[in-house]
C-alpha cells in the first residue's frame, strides 16, 4: 500500500507530498495539471530511471520520496543519482 509520495523539482510539482489512505485512491484534475507525472513518478521510486518517459537530463534534480508497506514498511528516497532504500519492522 501506498501511504505517502513527496516530488520536489518534478516539472509540475514542486515541494509536493500526497498522502494515500487505505483503500482505492483515484487521482483527478484537469488537464495538463501533473496527474500522469504522479504516476511516473511512483514508477521512477520504485524502478529507477527505466520508468520514466522522458530524457535523463530532463530529471537530473529531481527528488522523490516514496513511503509504502508490502509486509513492511518502507521508504524509497531518489535524488539525482542516489537512491536509498530504508525499512520499518511492522510490529
Amino acid at each position: 500500500m501506498i501511504r505517502r509520495l513527496y516530488i520536489d523539482k518534478g516539472f509540475k510539482h514542486h515541494d509536493k507530498t500526497f498522502l494515500f489512505d487505505k483503500g482505492l485512491t483515484g487521482v483527478v484534475g484537469k488537464n495538463e495539471s501533473g496527474k500522469s507525472l504522479i504516476v511516473e513518478f511512483i514508477r521512477y521510486a520504485l524502478f529507477g530511471s527505466a520508468a520514466l518517459r522522458g530524457a535523463a537530463p530532463d530529471y537530473k534534480h529531481l527528488h522523490v520520496e516514496l513511503d509504502f508497506t508490502v509486509g513492511k514498511d518502507l521508504t524509497v528516497t531518489r535524488k539525482g543519482a542516489k537512491v536509498q532504500l530504508l525499512s520499518e519492522e511492522l510490529v
